[in-house]
């Protein structure tokens, strides 16, 4: 889960994520984004750098990440 908050463009950020096959949720100054993926380093380095570039795209403030360990 990815975290953004402000009083940025959080309808066009729905929409990019959505296209870019994630999850979205949130209400009026919030958004949360959800997928499932590896999180080492080389799978989650280039997601992380689109979250930055979201966030100014759209001027919010990406507030990081959280996951949930799965194991199989």
């Amino acid at each position: 889960m990815f975290f953004f908050y402000g009083e940025g463009d959080h309808d066009d950020l729905n929409e990019v994520a959505r296209r870019a096959g994630f999850v979205t949720r949130g209400q009026d100054d919030a958004t949360i984004l959800e997928t499932t993926m590896a999180v080492d380093e080389a799978s989650f380095a280039p997601v992380s750098a689109m979250m930055q570039s979201w966030a100014a795209a759209f001027q919010l403030d990406y507030d990081g990440w959280e996951c949930a360990v799965v194991t199989n």
